[in-house]
């Protein structure tokens, strides 16, 4: 997300499911995850809630 680097050059990384906001960039999913992997995180979410409505629920959560 633009504008939240801090003295590490690391910022807040998010996921767009649109509209698009204006302060998210695109990045490759090479980049991504290079990025999961630099902060050692792990990728939680789910597709459908209980009632079977689509889910945008996602957490990132340190390993």
């Amino acid at each position: 997300m633009k504008g939240t680097e801090g003295g590490d050059g690391e910022g807040i990384l998010r996921v767009d499911f649109g509209p698009k906001e204006g302060r998210l960039e695109a990045v490759s999913w090479e980049k991504f995850f290079q990025t999961f992997e630099d902060r050692k995180l792990a990728f939680l979410h789910q597709d459908k809630t209980a009632d079977r409505k689509v889910s945008r629920f996602f957490a990132s959560l340190r390993r």
